[in-house]
């Protein structure tokens, strides 16, 4: 969000601030007042601006300037971006070669125009109806928005696929075909995977996984712990399949009547664990 970016200095003067308002949750106020530019020249740029940005809990976003010294577009960009507007973006993490990359993606702007951004003006910025907007699979299939939205189960989410947490989008797959829902119908007639630890029976219903199995997200049924390991209930994955006893596991070797018979016996059990 940038009211008025410049390279500025409130080093250069006693009087310059950034005051900072949150009024009960509905609104929030930055000011930049009277503040300078990084370099003063003869066109008047060692005059100070005012100005200041009201970002509102319904979207609504207003830039209100009262000092504007000099017309925008006179201000050196040479070092630093002069820009009026508003950005989003999104982060994509990448391992390449084993090292890890951010990127930084900005999929939208909205630029003001220099000529607009003048002393005693006030600009408004009302957003745009977002498939953020939705929070379920039937209101992001009615959304009437331009943008072409779909509601991803796995994360319960409802995005046309870029925005700012895209990401979380990428890692669930929501682009892979069958992986988002569009219609009314897809979300009527959608079952909801079961979670780890359960298994979807014949009817469409999840049930909890008994003792000594496992199952991970989206089970159509449990597996079996290893040979002699036990689980308790609704198990999540072979890490909870475990000995009871390790001593135990091997009593009945140990039990076997005479000496090399036995030594068969655990030999046998050793090789079916390991």
């Amino acid at each position: 969000v940038a009211p008025l970016m410049a390279q500025y200095d409130l080093s250069l003067s006693d009087d310059s601030n950034i005051f900072y308002y949150i009024e009960s949750d509905t609104r929030a106020i930055i000011q930049w007042d009277n503040v300078y530019l990084h370099r003063k020249d003869k066109q008047g740029h060692d005059q100070p601006f005012t100005f200041q940005v009201q970002l509102y809990n319904n979207g609504d976003i207003i830039f209100n300037y009262k000092k504007v010294p000099v017309p925008v577009e006179e201000i050196n960009d040479y070092n630093h971006y002069v820009k009026v507007g508003i950005s989003e973006a999104f982060y994509e993490v990448e391992t390449r070669h084993g090292v890890t990359v951010t990127y930084i993606h900005e999929y939208n702007t909205v630029e003001v125009d220099f000529e607009y951004v003048k002393a005693d003006i006030g600009i408004v910025l009302t957003p745009k109806t977002m498939c953020s907007d939705a929070h379920s699979c039937s209101a992001c299939a009615t959304l009437e928005t331009e943008f072409d939205c779909g509601w991803c189960p796995k994360i319960k989410t409802c995005s046309d696929g870029t925005y700012r947490y895209k990401q979380n989008w990428t890692d669930a797959q929501c682009d892979e075909p069958n992986n988002s829902l569009f219609t009314v119908d897809e979300c009527n007639n959608y079952i909801e995977p079961c979670t780890a630890g359960n298994y979807m029976g014949d009817d469409g219903k999840c049930y909890q996984c008994r003792g000594n199995t496992y199952s991970g997200d989206g089970a159509e049924f449990c597996i079996k712990c290893p040979y002699g390991k036990t689980s308790p209930a609704g198990s999540k994955s072979i890490d909870d399949c475990e000995y009871d006893d390790e001593d135990d596991h091997y009593s009945g070797a140990r039990q076997t009547h005479g000496t090399g018979f036995a030594l068969v016996s655990l030999v046998l059990i050793r090789s079916l664990i390991h």
